[in-house]
């Protein structure tokens, strides 16, 4: 039975993150619900109500250097577990809160760091379950139908009590859904499946070290130097690995680390725009509550059917930087029919759009980064993929309020998106196609220097054996 567990914990995680998913996510995504009920409560603008989800967002991924830190501390369980809590207080206490600097602060700031925390360490979890099978992106996808699930309930629920009871007890009721939902699964993130693989390696590796040991008691010096010499020229590339993946800020010295910043930040501020100020939109175009309600509906749903059919599709069929271009590019024109053709079949439309668009930019860019970074840890990968998020989301909701404020329009805000589409999707395209030059000059630059490692542990070797009377006669060409 511990076996059968064992080599289907990844799965088990999967549907831990599906539940923390539902519990921590589906509030703040629900938070358009409640937009327009707390600028009315708070007596706040455009730009300051827009501004608390989009820092909630934001922090949900800016903050995965802290995360990263707090995981070397106390591990990915129990980092899941702080997050969990964290978040589940902080819609409690927003409900408390009577100004408009309390709510940004604790339903912005401090429960956007707490979902960043659960997030990382549970993607990094799941990362390393699905390393061998390369599903990393179907086990995201997994976890994260859930917060689609929650967002789905939870729209049509805000929609029918936050007439009724107001925002503050609204998120009274989501705290108490959070913690119910997220916090008993929290402990469950864990690689138990890499620890168990470790401990088992361990094992092997001893038990191989002893059968050598006495296999070496007859065999002549040469032949074991041979051995040795082998063992030195792996663990020094092994070595050399692992310095350079435990410190991640190393990357700011590569040029694809800044093209793959810049690739996911600016898309992040379209989606940002999308993702709070989608019902402030629909109002000021004069729609009326119940086309409202289809509108939020259809991008709830069209985002659960984007993450179903990620987890579905056969393996190696779906590549992530090519959905990304392809996402940003028709993003490119669904954003202009918005401003050319407002009409109610072209926005069905486009929320579909959004939905699915909201979906792969949930999914996808983490797996996408880390192969376009291409380094031995995916947490380095994980970690500049939403820092970059986070950059993206802080800082796109506010020229788009700050124009709606003055103009009354968002068509100019919509205008700027679709030129930020367009520079994400250029840094992918510019990416993916120097990728295979790279990889050749680093594979290249590789062995050339193992090569001399090689040569110059042979030659120590040559003089070691002669020094023991061992006649080797070796000409070395290197």
């Amino acid at each position: 039975m511990r076996d059968f567990i064992r080599k289907r914990w990844g799965y088990i995680v999967c549907a831990a993150g599906f539940f923390i998913c539902c519990g921590i996510l589906s509030p703040i995504n629900s938070y358009g619900r409640l937009f327009t009920a707390i600028q009315t409560d708070l007596n706040t603008t455009t730009v300051q109500s827009g501004w608390i989800g989009s820092i909630s967002w934001a922090n949900s991924f800016f903050f995965s250097p802290l995360a990263v830190a707090i995981e070397r501390c106390i591990g990915h369980r129990l980092t899941v577990v702080l997050g969990c809590t964290l978040a589940s207080c902080c819609y409690l206490v927003t409900s408390l809160m009577t100004t408009y600097i309390g709510v940004l602060a604790f339903l912005g700031i401090i429960c956007g760091t707490a979902l960043c925390f659960s997030i990382h360490a549970m993607m990094c979890v799941l990362f390393k379950a699905f390393a061998d099978s390369g599903r990393q992106s179907m086990a995201m996808s997994i976890a994260l139908v859930g917060a689609s699930v929650g967002t789905i309930f939870l729209s049509l629920t805000y929609e029918k009590i936050v007439p009724i009871i107001g925002w503050r007890q609204t998120l009274q009721l989501s705290s108490a859904f959070c913690a119910i939902l997220s916090i008993p699964a929290s402990f469950l993130v864990t690689a138990r499946n890499e620890t168990s693989t470790k401990s088992t390696e361990t094992t092997t590796a001893v038990i191989d070290e002893k059968q050598e040991s006495h296999k070496n008691e007859d065999r002549p010096i040469s032949s074991i130097s041979d051995k040795v010499d082998r063992n030195i020229v792996d663990q020094s590339a092994v070595d050399t690995t692992k310095v350079r993946d435990k410190h991640w800020l190393r990357l700011i010295v590569l040029w694809r680390a800044w093209f793959i910043f810049f690739a996911m930040s600016f898309p992040a501020m379209s989606w940002s725009v999308y993702w709070v100020n989608s019902i402030s939109y629909f109002e000021s175009i004069s729609a009326s509550a119940d086309d409202i309600l289809v509108y939020v509906t259809i991008m709830t749903v069209s985002d659960f059917l984007a993450k179903l059919s990620v987890i579905i599709v056969p393996r190696g069929t779906l590549n992530e930087v090519n959905a990304l271009i392809l996402s940003d590019v028709v993003g490119v024109f669904i954003t202009l029919l918005f401003v050319l053709w407002p009409a109610k079949p072209v926005l069905i439309v486009c929320c579909v759009y959004i939905g699915i668009g909201r979906a792969l930019y949930n999914i996808l860019p983490f797996k996408a980064t880390v192969d376009l970074l291409d380094v031995a840890n995916p947490e380095q990968g994980i970690t500049l993929g939403m820092f970059a998020l986070g950059v993206g989301f802080a800082v796109g909701t506010v020229p788009a309020g700050a124009i709606y404020d003055i103009s009354g329009s968002y068509s100019v805000a919509f205008i700027i998106n679709s030129v930020f589409f367009s520079i994400g999707g250029g840094f992918l395209m510019i990416l993916k196609s120097c990728k295979p030059r790279w990889r050749r000059r680093r594979e290249s630059r590789h062995s050339v220097h193992k090569s001399q490692t090689l040569c110059q542990n042979i030659h120590g070797r040559r003089t070691s054996s002669d020094s023991h009377g061992v006649d080797n006669q070796i000409e070395i060409k290197c």
